[in-house]
């Protein structure tokens, strides 16, 4: 089984006491916004090993390293809806990444959108990881090989002392 990994701000996908049964609040809609009816997503195929990959690769395409929030859900929720998928270039850092893991959610619609944001409100896992783990994961990264350090942003490369 594979999961499917997706940015968001943790905050939005906390329950509510307002909701009720399999409900699911109006604000994680915000983080499956879409593009053109497309969503991109990041593949983990074995979530131990790829999700440090992932995270780190992200992180550095931010301004700054700061927490980061997730969420993953598994993959076959894309199959229950119908909804179409395309393998694409992703936008990280880790060009290697890029091409293996990134695709988008496409033709999207209303419905679709809405069932996928509640199958993953109601059974996906939501995270954050803290600013110091996402820093070593960085640099556990460039350690590795798997990220250049000439690569990263000015900023960032500066807060890792590089």
């Amino acid at each position: 089984m594979s999961s499917v990994l997706r940015i968001i701000r943790r905050t939005k996908w906390y329950r509510p006491d307002w909701i009720h049964n399999n409900e699911v609040p109006a604000d994680p809609l915000t983080d499956f916004k879409t593009e053109n009816n497309t969503l991109s997503v990041w593949l983990l195929i074995d979530e131990q090993s790829d999700l440090d990959r992932i995270i780190s690769a992200l992180a550095c395409n931010r301004d700054d390293i700061s927490n980061f929030d997730y969420l993953i859900f598994d993959s076959n929720i894309i199959n229950k809806y119908k909804i179409n998928k395309k393998q694409t270039t992703g936008t990280s850092i880790d060009e290697e990444l890029n091409y293996s893991s990134h695709f988008n959610l496409i033709e999207l619609t209303t419905d679709q959108i809405c069932s996928l944001t509640k199958e993953a409100f109601l059974n996906g896992k939501n995270d954050r990881i803290p600013k110091k783990k996402v820093y070593k994961m960085i640099l556990n990264s460039i350690n590795n090989g798997i990220i250049d350090k000439e690569s990263l942003p000015e900023k960032i490369r500066n807060k890792l002392s590089l």
